[in-house]
């Protein structure tokens, strides 16, 4: 006999927050065209530059504040697994990275910082907003 699962539903902003940030990984490795942008095996993670932690939720959202890297690469790389020297190296990495790109590492920090979040009635518009973004990537393939 199955029991019914207990507890609350998900409410739906929290449902399309949640397809927002898989779509925003989409964007992020679609990109790097499915590579690791630090060793250039093929790239199983979008990893946060700026970490979801010390931002509100537009800077998870921001396409600019993510890096495509495979699993090891993505393990080695996390905060919890480096000494404080290895964070200082890899933060210039990314850093070096974005200017590759022609984006501010400083100014791209302030917005991903800035006050404010996404209010729950504006999921809707970031989806929409991010599977055109999805979709120039395609196409440009």
């Amino acid at each position: 006999m199955m029991f019914p699962k207990l507890g609350k539903k998900k409410s739906p902003a929290k449902t399309l927050r949640k397809k927002c940030l898989k779509l925003w990984s989409e964007i992020v490795r679609g990109r790097a065209n499915g590579l690791c942008e630090v060793c250039g095996k093929p790239a199983k993670d979008a990893h946060h530059i700026i970490a979801r932690g010390t931002a509100p939720s537009m800077g998870w959202f921001d396409v600019d504040n993510g890096i495509a890297l495979c699993f090891q690469c993505h393990r080695m790389h996390g905060a919890h697994s480096l000494d404080i020297d290895e964070q200082i190296a890899f933060r210039e990495k990314m850093i070096v990275h974005l200017a590759r790109k022609g984006i501010d590492y400083e100014i791209l920090k302030i917005r991903c910082k800035a006050k404010g979040g996404i209010a729950h009635s504006d999921y809707g518009m970031l989806y929409l907003a991010l599977l055109s973004d999805r979709q120039k990537i395609t196409v440009r393939k």
